[in-house]
C-alpha cells in the first residue's frame, strides 16, 4: 500500500502531549556565518540537497510497519532490520532525583546484551566548523566553504554539573572562602592597628 502524507497534519493531530524531542535525531540546520577567508558573513542558512549526502542532510522521517521497515532496510541473517530504539523512563523529578532510576532501566536492557546509552542530562551547544574543500568549479580548482554554525547535542551535561558541584569541589571552595576570610579579618587588624599608632 502506498499513500503520502503531510507532516504537518500528524504533527498537529498528535498534540503537544505526544511530543518527545528526538536529541540527536532532531533536525539541525547549518547556518554559514564565516566565508573561506575567515570573514564575518551575514548568517546563512544551507538548504539540504535531494541526494541524502551532503553537508547539509534532511531530517529522517518515515510512517511505516515493521514490514514495511524491513522491505526498505532488507533483511538478512546479519543485518538486524532495527538497529536502535529509543525508551522514554516514566520517571517524574528532576534529573538528580530519576538519575538512579534511568540507570537502572539502562542496566536492565544491557542485560539482555543489548548497548544502551543514558541521554537524558544532555544539552544542545552550539559548535563551529570549518568546512575546507567543499566545492571544485569548472576548471577543477577546490575552494573552502568557511565556518559553518551547527546545534549539537552534548551528552552527560547534567552528570558534568553534579560532579563538578561534588564534595571535593564544595571542601574546595570552603577552603577559598574560609581563606578569603583570614585575608581579609588580617588586613582589618593590620589597618586598624596601624590606624591606632597614627592617633
Amino acid at each position: 500500500m502506498f499513500g503520502t502524507f503531510s507532516a504537518d497534519d500528524v504533527r498537529s493531530a498528535a498534540g503537544d502531549i505526544n511530543y518527545l524531542p528526538l536529541g540527536g535525531y532532531d533536525p539541525t540546520p547549518l547556518t554559514l556565518t564565516k566565508d573561506a577567508q575567515g570573514e564575518d558573513v551575514e548568517p546563512t542558512t544551507l538548504s539540504p540537497g535531494l541526494s541524502g549526502a551532503g553537508l547539509a542532510t534532511q531530517s529522517a522521517g518515515a510512517i511505516t510497519d515493521y514490514t514495511g521497515l524491513a522491505a526498505v532496510r532488507g533483511t538478512s541473517a546479519e543485518d538486524a532490520v532495527i538497529d536502535a530504539v529509543r525508551v522514554r523512563v516514566n520517571a517524574a523529578g528532576s534529573w538528580q532525583s530519576t538519575r538512579e532510576e534511568i540507570a537502572a532501566v539502562a542496566a536492565d536492557i544491557a542485560g539482555l546484551g543489548l548497548h544502551t546509552e543514558i541521554v537524558a542530562g544532555s544539552a544542545r551547544e552550539d559548535v563551529s566548523i570549518n568546512v575546507p574543500e567543499y566545492r571544485k568549479d569548472n576548471l577543477g580548482t577546490v575552494s573552502d566553504l568557511g565556518t559553518v554554525t551547527q546545534s549539537w547535542v552534548r551528552q552527560g551535561t547534567a552528570t558534568g554539573v553534579q560532579n563538578a558541584l561534588s564534595s571535593p569541589s564544595v571542601a574546595l571552595l570552603a577552603l577559598t572562602v574560609g581563606g578569603a576570610a583570614l585575608v581579609t579579618a588580617a588586613s582589618t587588624v593590620t589597618f586598624t592597628r596601624n590606624r591606632r599608632a597614627e592617633a
